[in-house]
């Protein structure tokens, strides 16, 4: 699993991902694919993909849809490494509040 699959994942379920870094730090994965990390006020001393790959434990949101609202429902999701790739061996999905077609 790379970096690249959880963009692309966070993209089409309108999702944020959460994992966390060294020395204190969290790198955020918005819904638009754009993984960042809000604490560097500079350059990096470190490869985002490298830590990614030691990362065991990860959080999914929904982003709010509507000023106020959360889409999708419920709250975080706390995933390990293994319930992840799970989810994105199982293919694309629906995104967050938008209603499956039957």
């Amino acid at each position: 699993m790379k970096l690249a699959d959880v963009k692309r994942l966070a993209v089409r379920r309108g999702v944020s991902v959460r994992f966390r870094l060294p020395q204190a730090r969290e790198c955020l994965v918005d819904a638009h694919g754009l993984a960042r990390v809000p604490s560097l006020d500079g350059p990096p001393d470190f490869n985002l993909e490298d830590e990614f790959a030691r990362a065991e434990h990860f959080v999914l949101e929904a982003v709010a849809s509507k000023p106020g609202r959360k889409s999708g429902g419920g709250g975080p999701q706390v995933l390990t490494r293994r319930r992840l790739e799970e989810l994105l061996a199982a293919g694309p999905a629906e995104p967050a509040g938008k209603p499956a077609e039957e």
